[in-house]
């Protein structure tokens, strides 16, 4: 198949997600059928600017769409899910956890042999059998744990349950990844919390334990030393100048991070650059930016790559979408969660091209259909000591 560049395998699933959206209409929650039309407007803003239907940005359009169908897909679920699924998950997500995290850590240890440019990633992933990140299927598999728990769980946790855990983290510092290791952190924690709801009353976690479990986040991150990167005075000069003069860029591969002054992050330099030239882009076309897949996969920051290819528009109506999501949602600790995968967009495109934004948008269709008090009451004992944790 040539539409004029390499198709992967999920583009096939952003083609489809108009059929499947069709299908599944009927039978969806009303809140699903808003957070579809806004993306769907969503959509509209993109092909206006992209009148030729190139296909490069017809998938990037395709992709917004894919998400929307997939919290479709979480809606409907609640229909037809079961402890026997729910079972099933777990150990397969058990088995693969194990294997991540030793592949991973087996080679940060010289135990087995780097391949491609002493990369860790890309062994590790190959050694797993998939193409994928592996901090981001650690994101994706600490998600369908996450339901897989929920469907099968006794209120109740074993050695299984904090070993499997385990792994995964393991996994994710071997993999050397801030970012992830902090979000999965975070997800743990919510899940914990979540689940030992009735233990305590329900008020102390909302305002006790909740507050303390996003400082703990920003302590662990600011120890990274990160923050403190950013925050510093060149860093900060640098940001404040480029932003407010915003100049094009004639390539992103010319913006080098060994040309970043002395007192600048090499890093931050090569983003805040990129920037600059997005919002050069919007001052020319404010309302509808510069098209869908303007700008390839060169750019960190959810918000200003929307901003860049769909203009104040399309940022409103997917922030619109992700507004609906948030309200609608059943569970106050999903809504915490999500705020912690909204933060990190700024810097990262969490939402977008990581892999685990599928799941996530599938658990966002759980939650808010109401699928969460439908597994909890599925939930109850299921007598198999190996999942009963």
């Amino acid at each position: 198949m040539n539409l004029g560049f390499q198709v992967r395998p999920d583009d096939l699933i952003y083609l489809l997600s108009f059929g499947f959206l069709v299908i599944l209409f009927r039978s969806l929650p009303l809140v699903v059928l808003g957070y579809g039309a806004t993306i769907l407007l969503s959509n509209f803003i993109h092909f206006y600017n992209a009148l030729a239907l190139d296909a490069r940005g017809f998938l990037f359009v395709g992709r917004y769409t894919a998400f929307a169908l997939m919290v479709g897909l979480g809606a409907w679920l609640r229909q037809g899910i079961s402890p026997y699924f729910g079972r099933t998950l777990w150990r397969v997500l058990s088995c693969f956890a194990v294997v991540q995290a030793a592949v991973v850590i087996a080679q940060r240890w010289g135990a087995l042999p780097i391949i491609i440019d002493n990369n860790l990633v890309i062994n590790a992933s190959r050694a797993t059998g998939m193409t994928s990140h592996p901090t981001e299927l650690g994101f994706v598999n600490l998600l369908l744990i996450a339901l897989a728990y929920q469907i099968t769980h006794s209120g109740k946790r074993r050695v299984g349950f904090y070993f499997v855990i385990l792994c995964f983290v393991g996994a994710l510092v071997a993999a050397d990844s801030r970012t992830s290791l902090v979000g999965g952190l975070v997800m743990i924690c919510l899940y914990e919390l979540y689940t030992r709801r009735g233990s305590i009353k329900h008020s102390v976690y909302r305002w006790a334990l909740s507050p303390l479990l996003v400082l703990g986040g920003w302590f662990v991150v600011s120890q990274s030393g990160r923050v403190a990167e950013v925050l510093s005075s060149g860093n900060a000069t640098f940001v404040t100048q480029t932003l407010r003069d915003p100049r094009h860029v004639d390539d992103f591969s010319n913006i080098n991070p060994q040309l970043a002054p002395r007192n600048v992050d090499p890093s931050l330099y090569v983003r805040i650059k990129k920037w600059g030239h997005i919002l050069a882009d919007v001052e020319a076309r404010p309302l509808t930016g510069s098209g869908p897949g303007a700008y390839g996969a060169a750019v960190d920051g959810l918000y200003m790559r929307i901003l860049g290819e769909g203009g104040i528009l399309g940022l409103a109506v997917y922030l619109s979408g992700l507004g609906i999501l948030f309200f609608s949602a059943k569970s106050f600790y999903f809504r915490l969660f999500f705020l912690a995968i909204l933060f990190s967009s700024i810097f990262i495109d969490a939402l977008f091209f990581s892999r685990f934004a599928y799941v996530f948008y599938l658990y966002a269709g759980l939650q808010i259909s109401g699928g969460a008090a439908r597994i909890e009451a599925l939930g109850v004992d299921t007598g198999l000591t190996n999942v009963r944790l």
